[in-house]
């Protein structure tokens, strides 16, 4: 029996050894033991996961023992201990017997919160960036991962708003701002920009802005003169581009 334990240990299995040896490990003696009911625990996972592989038992159980002391000895200066510690008591409810995956995920979430904590939007106001922080911590409380997700979500979804905005609220604005310079009809040097009157035409019909109010209309226009503004830099390109939206604008 000695003969036996000592090649299971080793990893090997001699030919003299029971074609049955007994599905449950004897408990090893580490430099660096755990308490009994968590050897316990670990022993039991790792017949249960390889009933009939001793060897990748012994590698689970020592791989299971370093993960129990790593995360004993696991601090992080930079994270709060109130956040440590809901993270540590989050991965041992997820993983209650794997000690490894709670390692893992305790990391990973660690990762998350400093990316979070350090996270910079310089295009999209404080305010709302501290608003898009917010949502995400309630939703997500001891989730840094996915509160990573959600505000780099939300800042793409905030910085693309402008445009949206701009070709979602072109309406029959153009009778508000006959007199502005810029629209007057007069011939432009440059290019029309068709691709962006397209969109904003197929926007503004599928969203019937030629019934929208007065003062909604007023909006639209700046938003649109912004938008072509963003998307013809060459002067002459813009000024050719609001031109021709002037005068087709009334026939969408």
């Amino acid at each position: 029996m000695r003969q036996c334990v000592i090649a299971v240990l080793l990893g090997f299995v001699t030919a003299e050894c029971p074609a049955q040896y007994p599905s449950q490990l004897p408990k090893f003696e580490y430099f660096h033991p755990v308490p009994g009911n968590v050897m316990d625990r670990i022993q039991r996972k790792a017949a249960e996961d390889w009933p009939d592989d001793y060897a990748q038992q012994k590698f689970q159980i020592e791989c299971q023992i370093k993960a129990y002391h790593a995360l004993q000895d696991l601090r992080e200066a930079r994270v709060p201990t109130g956040v440590l510690a809901a993270l540590k008591k989050e991965a041992a409810e997820d993983w209650p017997d794997d000690y490894s995956q709670q390692e893992y995920q305790i990391k990973r979430q660690i990762n998350a919160f400093r990316l979070v904590s350090s996270y910079r939007a310089p295009q999209v106001p404080s305010g709302v960036l501290d608003g898009i922080k917010q949502t995400a911590a309630e939703h997500w409380p001891n989730n840094y991962t996915q509160q990573k997700r959600e505000i780099e979500r939300q800042v793409r979804a905030y910085l693309a708003r402008p445009n949206l905005e701009a070709v979602g609220t072109v309406g029959n604005v153009i009778s508000a701002e006959n007199n502005r310079a810029s629209l007057s009809p007069k011939r432009a040097r440059g290019t029309v920009n068709y691709s962006l009157v397209n969109t904003v035409k197929d926007v503004w019909q599928q969203e019937d802005w030629r019934h929208k109010p007065k003062d909604k209309q007023e909006e639209a226009l700046k938003l649109i003169a912004a938008l072509v503004e963003i998307d013809c830099p060459d002067p002459d390109d813009r000024e050719a581009t609001l031109n021709y939206v002037q005068r087709t604008i009334g026939n969408w």
